[in-house]
């Protein structure tokens, strides 16, 4: 939508710059058109990344939940309950692109039960 929205842009712009601009040809409908829908899409964007921060604080909730619940459980020290901390992180940022929660996670658990247990 992008890329139609700045073609139309490009076309209109050369037509605007001779003296006597020839027929738009429907080209401002389009640019309308095209500027309507990446609005509409920009609104939706807006609306999944409410719904990705919102699901990203219920992850982190509930993982502090089971943190605390394991600690209790099994009577950790603060010591044991860091480290459990650090390999199950209750930290879930929405802005990362690289790597997300799941991954992170993964990776550290795969690497406490391949080295310390």
């Amino acid at each position: 939508a992008a890329s139609q929205f700045r073609a139309v842009q490009k076309r209109l712009l050369v037509r605007y710059r001779h003296k006597n601009p020839s027929d738009l040809m429907d080209l401002d409908l389009l640019l309308h058109e095209s500027f309507m829908r990446l609005n509409t899409l920009s609104d939706r964007m807006q609306g999944y990344t409410s719904q990705l921060r919102s699901a990203c604080s219920n992850l982190s909730c509930g993982t502090h939940l089971l943190l605390l619940l394991i600690r209790f459980k099994f009577g950790l020290d603060s010591k044991n309950a860091y480290l459990m901390e650090a390999f199950l992180s209750p930290v879930v940022a929405h802005d990362t692109d690289s790597q997300g929660w799941e991954e992170r996670t993964k990776a550290a658990m795969l690497h406490l039960l391949r080295s310390v247990l």
